[in-house]
């Protein structure tokens, strides 16, 4: 009896012990007690220094009282919001490594954080960084068939999006789907004729500031109006030589090279830095004039046959080009390209020319569905598609007419009554060949 008293003494001490050694280790972030909300003060702490909202609510009713519970001999203050709002916000601000925690999330926990953020109204360089992070992560082809894979998938990624979240979301991925528009530009949207020699450069500032400069030796500054027009508004003299190989670089490091020929060289570095060759362009047919790279990897060539090519990379990372500019009627002197994808071009006939995309509202579905399409294209070998997911064709059906022309060479669906007449003629010769197997055995039966 002795020796059972002492054994259950020991166990009561070890389970007391392992308990309090979890509670050391493990702090409960958020405590609700007779209907108020309490936020363990380090996390509180954090919050407050990139947290508009709570730095407002200090303002406005004072500083919260520390308390501590009689069970947690640990510091907490009152924070009058539900507390379904901190979710995935207390890690995200207590990780050293954002980037990492983010990996660790799926795309609705992302989309949670991201409107969290939002609520708590966070420093703006961490609502950037997410809205940035969740963006790109709709352009990955495995997430699109995520979404697409089934109506209760696309509907689940929907519903977990508030409106503003929605519309923050397709704004940010509209210049990606806009950027495959480009065989929709036939015409230059404005020609600028004020110089009277060839261009012989163009450049474009961050805020729109068009900057030529031309062999009648002046530069000349032009801006936009309120209609998206472009007018002179300085001239410069200028009496320097113009003439150079034209290069072009990459932020991910590709580098397109030129030596006067009628070949693009696209080198990329290796994981020691160096450069090889990967690729070379030579759908021009004279000498490349003119180089520019868009952020998005769009690149655009200029040359001596007069003409501007626009080139986009596959899913295998492969340049191809998708529209031939040509307006010109003097070879491509000089390109430059603005963060809204307007481009410009300069040529020895002395006039720029203003190229822009189609702009077109799209909500965040169909951008996504956009972007599907060109993926399920490229993943199938460039060949067009004739059947796609069920949710991505009822979104396509919203396309507007203009967007579905664009994207007829990766999706172009059989229509209703070749379905109809397909299922009849299948239809047809299965009822044959079960007529002809029931006559067969009939005969032997006889």
């Amino acid at each position: 009896m002795k020796l059972r008293l002492i054994y259950i003494l020991a166990l009561m001490y070890t389970l007391s012990a392992h308990s309090a050694e979890l509670t050391k280790q493990k702090i409960s972030v958020t405590i609700t007690v007779e209907g108020k909300n309490f936020l363990y003060q380090d996390t509180y702490n954090k919050l407050l220094t990139v947290s508009g909202t709570l730095q407002n609510d200090n303002t406005e009713y004072g500083i919260p009282n520390t308390v501590y519970f009689p069970d947690i001999q640990k510091p907490y203050c009152e924070i009058g919001h539900d507390t379904q709002h901190l979710q995935y916000i207390t890690d995200y601000i207590s990780t050293d490594n954002t980037h990492s925690y983010l990996g660790t999330l799926s795309l609705i926990q992302l989309i949670h954080l991201y409107q969290n953020a939002d609520y708590w109204s966070l420093d703006t360089s961490i609502l950037d960084n997410l809205r940035i992070y969740i963006a790109e992560k709709l352009q990955n082809k495995d997430v699109l068939n995520d979404i697409f894979s089934t109506q209760e998938s696309l509907d689940t990624f929907l519903n977990a999006c508030n409106s503003q979240t929605k519309a923050t979301i397709a704004h940010l991925l509209l210049p990606h789907v806009r950027s495959l528009f480009w065989p929709l530009v036939t015409e230059p949207y404005q020609t600028l004729t004020d110089q009277t020699n060839l261009i012989s450069s163009v450049a474009v500032h961050a805020h729109g500031t068009l900057c030529s400069r031309s062999y009648d030796h002046t530069i000349r500054i032009w801006k936009k109006n309120a209609q998206g027009t472009y007018h002179c508004v300085q001239t410069f003299t200028d009496n320097t030589n113009h003439l150079i190989y034209p290069t072009a670089a990459h932020s991910d490091g590709t580098t397109f090279l030129t030596s006067g020929t009628n070949k693009i060289h696209v080198l990329k570095p290796d994981a020691q830095g160096t450069y090889h060759c990967m690729q070379t362009l030579t759908d021009h047919t004279e000498w490349i004039s003119s180089v520019v790279v868009h952020a998005d990897g769009t690149l655009f060539s200029g040359s001596g046959d007069n003409t501007i090519r626009v080139w986009k990379k596959d899913a295998q990372g492969t340049y191809h080009c998708v529209q031939t500019l040509a307006s010109h009627s003097s070879p491509i002197s000089a390109l430059a390209v603005d963060t809204d994808d307007t481009l410009f071009s300069g040529s020895g006939d002395g006039t720029i020319c203003v190229w822009k995309l189609p702009t077109v509202p799209l909500s965040l579905e169909q951008c996504l569905t956009v972007l599907y399409l060109y993926h399920q294209y490229q993943n199938n070998n460039n060949q067009q598609l004739a059947q796609v997911s069920p949710q991505a064709h009822n979104v396509y059906n919203t396309l507007p007419s203009s967007i579905k022309n664009i994207v007829i060479p990766w999706y172009n669906p059989i229509p209703l009554y070749k379905k109809l007449l397909v299922t009849g003629v299948a239809a047809s010769i299965i009822g044959a060949g079960c007529y002809k197997q029931k006559n067969t055995f009939t005969r032997m039966l006889k």
